[in-house]
C-alpha cells in the first residue's frame, strides 16, 4: 500500500460530528506513507499496529491534538521506519501511548519525542529501538510543559546522540528501566544521558554512556541494580 498524502487514524470531522475512531492492522506485506504526516489519533482514537511487516513513514504524531488518543503497537517482525520525528503526545492535551513488544523501530537521523508539548508514553519490552535521540517529557522550546513516561522493560535501545529527561524548572520525565540495554554512544564520544528535571530508577539491566549528566538538583537517578557503564 503506497499513501501519497496525509495519513489519518481517527480524525475529527468538524462540529457537530464526534470524534473519529480508526483502527489500522498491517499484518503482512509493506505500507509506505513518506510524503506527509502520519496521525494516529489526529482529533480523535486512532490505533495502529504492525506486526510481520514492513511500514515506512515520515513524520509521526501519536496522539496529536487536543482531546486526541493515540496508541501505536509494534510486535513480532514488525519493522517502523520513520524519516523524521516520532512524537508521542504531539500537542497540548494530546495523549499517545507507543508499545515496542518486539520487531524494529528505526529513527537513525532523527529523534523519539515521549511527551513533545502533551502526555506521551513508551514501553519497550522485546525488540530494538534504533534513533538519534530520545527526549522524555523535554521542553521543546523551554515553555511548554509535557509530562513523559519511558518504561523500559527489555530489548535493546541504541541512540547516537543522548536521551534527555525532563527539562529543568519546566517538565518533567519518568524513566523506570529494570531488563534491556540501553547503548548511547558515537564517535565523536559526546552521547550522553542527563536526568534535567524527574527521575531515573535503574532497577535492572544494562545502560552504557559516553557521558551521564546529573547536575540538577530537580533530576534524580536511583541506581538500585543493573550495571551502569560511562566513558567519562
Amino acid at each position: 500500500v503506497s499513501i501519497k498524502a496525509e495519513f489519518i487514524i481517527g480524525d475529527f470531522p468538524g462540529d457537530p460530528n464526534p470524534r473519529g475512531t480508526g483502527l489500522v492492522s498491517v499484518t503482512g506485506g509493506q505500507l509506505s506513507a513518506t510524503n506527509a504526516l502520519t496521525s494516529i489519533g489526529k482529533y480523535g482514537t486512532g490505533d495502529m499496529m504492525i506486526s510481520n511487516a514492513v511500514v515506512m513513514l515520515t513524520n509521526v504524531s501519536v496522539g496529536r491534538h487536543d482531546g486526541a488518543i493515540g496508541t501505536l503497537t509494534v510486535q513480532s517482525n514488525g519493522t517502523l521506519y520513520c524519516l523524521d520525528p516520532l512524537s508521542i503526545g504531539r500537542f497540548s492535551n494530546a495523549v499517545g501511548h507507543v508499545f515496542i513488544t518486539g520487531g524494529l523501530v528505526s529513527l537513525t537521523n532523527d529523534a523519539i519525542w515521549v511527551g513533545r508539548e502533551g502526555i506521551g508514553h513508551l514501553t519497550i519490552s522485546t525488540g530494538t529501538v534504533r534513533a538519534q535521540s530520545l527526549f522524555v517529557g523535554k521542553s521543546e522550546h523551554g515553555t511548554n510543559a509535557p509530562s513523559g513516561m519511558l518504561t523500559l522493560a527489555g530489548g535493546t535501545t541504541v541512540l547516537s546522540s543522548n536521551l534527555v529527561v525532563g527539562t529543568a524548572g519546566v517538565s518533567t520525565g519518568q524513566v523506570s528501566m529494570v531488563s534491556g540495554s540501553v547503548n548511547i554512544a558515537n564517535a565523536a564520544g559526546s552521547a550522553f544521558l542527563e536526568v534535567a528535571n524527574g527521575a531515573f530508577a535503574l532497577e535492572g539491566g544494562t545502560i552504557t554512556a559516553d557521558r551521564v549528566l546529573v547536575t540538577n538538583t530537580s533530576g534524580t537517578l536511583t541506581f538500585n541494580a543493573g550495571t551502569l557503564q560511562a566513558k567519562t
